[in-house]
């Protein structure tokens, strides 16, 4: 070889050498190919990853040459033994043929393919072209062998860089988006360990430079504050015996001072005997934070939820706080509006003593909730990142200022204990460490458990209502029982004495009077307590009319005279107008006064005062006051005494009876009329005052009457047809109209309803009398039938239905049916016979 061409290969050898790209590879070796073997035309061609040979460089060649060919080998990638294919006239080769009028049109004669071999496998060629039939020498084929090496090689070499960068470029780029910090070590830790590689995140995650660990082997071991796995080179032991990933905590202090839990998951393998290994340094701060608020809320919500006293629950609440949320915690509740401080607690147990007195003689006052008040009063909760100098003079002049400045605060949380929309009560959570101030994270975390705390309140004072409802029921039916079962006594007993034939006129007068007083306790249980039902359905009534009020107020008196008597009360009426009226209903007036005087009556021991007053306190209004010189009521009970079934006294020892209704009534009655009602009174033993106050409109004086003692009543020429099937109650009324002169016609029972029609068409009655509930058929169908012409003669006899179906819908019902009055059982004999009177034709009354 001549030493020009040996020349020409050292300057491919050394371009190939200082090549850092294919393009400077290629060049150099196209130069060398037109330069050693004095060609003009020359190209180079790879295989792609489809394994299809392209063109890469190329000299003096055209684009049509190119496509036309592009791909065209004699060989394939894993081609053994392969050799220069050598063609000295390409029109003279049968085997190019097809492309004789493309190499005519690009001037090719003579072709030269050399194979670019690398470790035994085919990469590309390149290709020389001559205008003319061209013999190839062995000096020639031997040169061009030598250069195909140099450039197969020098193409691997910077392929392999490529790709290798390619890679380092991915990985850098994997790196960059993991999260936290990506590392390398050889040697046993810690003494033989060396850093080989940290990724950038170690600022993110630390703050520090990559290069303080990698000048500072033992520079992870100096911040490390807590570690969960001490025996690090145990667990990398084990790792590597086991080929697994090990996993290690870490807390750590980062350079900013903040402290923060990190998880290190390694691979540790062994490379000639030297431990290498590599992991990711990830943070997982918030995750213990999740971990360690999800453990608080469940041991929180097992305080909350263990037991129903949730006085002794927020007790614990504050204690369990001071373990993992703050230094010291106060918890203040507001019971029935007095303000109570159910909790104090401190981290340090030697602080005990102080917070003790923070809890007792600091507790704050009714209706304030010290530095919480805002928060209680807006349900907002409260966060002071930082105490402010104007913070601290404000607990420098407070009351607690002694304690509170020894317990020491630095940032604060208050929070509102909440259900519903209604505040319970705060919880105040304080840091007294220096580095320690609460973000808005710290306060999601109070705020929940404010709402849990509130929520737990929130049920177990319902719970307390409705075993204190229960317990109100049960006394409720407990005197009532007794109530009724006192008079039911008395009665029973007397008419069983009426037996005797022994008993003296005034001794059969006596138990005629209690047996009458008796049924009418019983029946006035029963209509308060039908009273109380219509209030609560919203079902009663009001006739409303002009009311002369001193009429109401004289029948109210009278009505009570027997218990006064019995007393021997002094009674006092003064009416600032005598002519006082109002548009009201005459009855439930009188029955709200009646009801008064009965409670003043009741509680006033004998020889008492009880005093009527009725003035007019403006003039577009009226106020009737009753007072009296009784037992009064204690200030705890007066906020109450308008309840349903709300007593003073519920105990089997009790002095006075009653169901603790009337007064409930009173003020359901007056509110219906637009007034209010008002109990006062100085406490027990001073006596009590109730004062109504009803609106004042004109009325004329067409007064509705109240109802008065009637004369003697006379049925004489009155033919009754009654109708029931309670043998007692059928011969008492009976009887009553007997005496009263009618003519009674009793029927047993309207199950056939033949047996009443069958009366009417013998003898038609004057009025007929029927009970509503009885077997068979009720006295509702009965009437459908009379009225429905059953007996034409009798088809509009007056009728009076007796039902204790007493109801206004019941009452409705039964007079749309044809009946023209009812009366409500338990019915006097005076009360009936009134009635029928009242029921007679005008003819038939004139006549009586």
């Amino acid at each position: 070889m001549l030493p020009d061409k040996l020349t020409s290969l050292a300057r491919l050898t050394d371009a190939l050498s200082r090549a850092r790209s294919a393009a400077e590879v290629y060049a150099a070796s196209l130069d060398s190919l037109q330069e050693s073997l004095g060609v003009e035309r020359a190209s180079i061609l790879l295989f792609n990853d489809e394994e299809v040979m392209t063109f890469v460089a190329w000299r003096g060649i055209s684009d049509a040459y190119r496509q036309a060919v592009n791909g065209h080998t004699p060989w394939r990638p894993d081609s053994r033994d392969v050799e220069p294919v050598l063609v000295r006239d390409g029109e003279a080769d049968p085997s190019l043929a097809k492309y004789l009028d493309l190499f005519r049109a690009e001037g090719i004669r003579g072709l030269g393919f050399f194979a670019l071999t690398h470790r035994g496998r085919v990469i590309g060629k390149f290709m020389l072209y001559y205008g003319a039939p061209h013999d190839f020498t062995t000096e020639e084929i031997a040169l061009a062998k030598t250069i195909a090496g140099q450039i197969a090689f020098g193409l691997t070499r910077i392929l392999a860089e490529e790709a290798l960068e390619a890679e380092r470029a991915r990985l850098a780029a994997t790196v960059a988006n993991v999260p936290g910090m990506v590392w390398e070590t050889i040697g046993s830790f810690p003494d033989e360990q060396r850093v080989t590689f940290v990724s950038d995140g170690i600022r993110d995650l630390v703050g520090y430079e990559p290069q303080e660990w990698l000048d500072d082997p033992s520079f992870w071991s100096r911040i490390i504050v807590d570690r969960s796995q001490p025996q690090v080179d145990v667990v990398a032991e084990n790792a590597v015996r086991e080929n697994a990933v090990a996993v290690h905590q870490y807390k750590l202090r980062r350079r900013d001072g903040r402290t923060i839990w990190v998880e290190v998951r390694t691979a540790h393998t062994m490379v000639n005997g030297t431990l290498v290994s590599r992991g990711v340094t990830t943070d997982i701060t918030m995750r213990k934070e999740a971990e360690a608020r999800n453990a608080f809320f469940s041991e929180a919500a097992g305080v909350l939820s263990a037991s129903l006293d949730y006085e002794k629950s927020l007790a614990q609440i504050a204690d369990l706080i001071v373990g993992s949320l703050g230094d010291w915690c106060v918890i203040d509740l507001v019971e029935e509006e007095e303000v109570v401080r159910i909790a104090a607690a401190h981290r340090d147990t030697s602080k005990g003593g102080t917070m003790r007195r923070l809890q007792t003689e600091f507790a704050p006052s009714k209706n304030e909730i010290g530095i919480g008040r805002h928060v209680f009063e807006t349900n907002t909760p409260l966060l002071l990142e930082n105490i402010s100098p104007e913070f601290r003079e404000r607990i420098r002049q407070a009351t607690a200022a002694p304690v509170l400045d020894e317990i020491g605060c630095e940032s604060l949380m208050v929070v509102p204990m909440t259900a519903g929309g209604r505040v319970f009560g705060t919880i105040a959570i304080a840091s007294t460490a220096e580095g320690r101030h609460y973000d808005r994270n710290d306060l999601a975390i109070a705020v929940e458990l404010g709402l849990r705390a509130g929520y737990a309140i929130d049920h177990a004072r319902l719970y307390r209502t409705a075993r204190a409802a229960n317990r109100a029921k049960d006394d409720f039916l407990a005197t009532l029982s007794h109530e009724l079962r006192t008079p039911m006594t008395a009665a029973l007993g007397w008419a069983s004495m009426l037996r005797s034939r022994d008993l003296s006129a005034e001794t059969q007068q006596v138990a005629a009077e209690t047996i009458e007083r008796s049924i009418r306790t019983q029946a006035k249980l029963i209509d308060d307590i039908f009273d109380v039902s219509r209030i609560i359905t919203g079902k009663l009534q009001l006739q409303i009319a002009p009311v002369d009020l001193k009429q109401v107020v004289a029948a109210a008196v009278e009505t009570m005279q027997p218990g006064i008597q019995a007393k021997a009360l002094r009674v006092e009426i003064e009416f600032e107008n005598q002519d006082e009226m109002l548009l009201a209903d005459a009855g439930r007036l009188q029955q709200v006064i009646w009801n008064l005087l009965s409670n003043a009556v009741k509680f006033t021991p004998s020889h008492g005062l009880v005093r009527v007053e009725v003035k007019r306190p403006s003039a577009e209004s009226v106020e009737i006051s009753v007072g009296d010189t009784g037992q009064g009521i204690s200030k705890r009970l007066l906020p109450f005494v308008f309840d349903r079934l709300r007593q003073g006294d519920s105990s089997a020892t009790r002095a006075h009876g009653g169901l603790g209704l009337g007064l409930a009534i009173v003020k359901s009655i007056v509110e219906m009329h637009g007034g209010t009602v008002a109990a006062e009174s100085e406490g027990e033993g001073s006596g009590a005052r109730f004062t109504i106050r009803l609106p004042r409109a004109e009325a004329s004086k067409g007064v509705a009457a109240v109802p008065t003692r009637e004369p003697r009543i006379s049925l004489a020429g009155v033919t009754v047809l009654l109708v029931e099937d309670d043998d007692d109650t059928r011969v008492m009324m009976s009887r009553a109209l007997e005496q009263h002169g009618a003519n009674v016609i009793a029927v047993v029972s309207a199950s056939a309803a033949s047996a009443a029609l069958d009366a009417m068409r013998a003898t038609p009655p004057t009025v007929m009398v029927s009970d509503i509930a009885m077997p068979g058929e009720d006295g509702v169908s009965l009437m459908m039938k009379i009225r429905g012409g059953a007996v034409e003669s009798c088809r509009d006899v007056p009728a009076i239905a007796v039902s204790a179906f007493a109801r206004p819908e019941d009452r409705d019902r039964i007079l749309a049916a044809g009946f023209r009055e009812q009366l409500a059982k338990p019915v006097d004999a005076l009360t009936m016979l009134q009635t029928v009177r009242r029921a007679l034709p005008a003819t038939s009354a004139d006549l009586a």
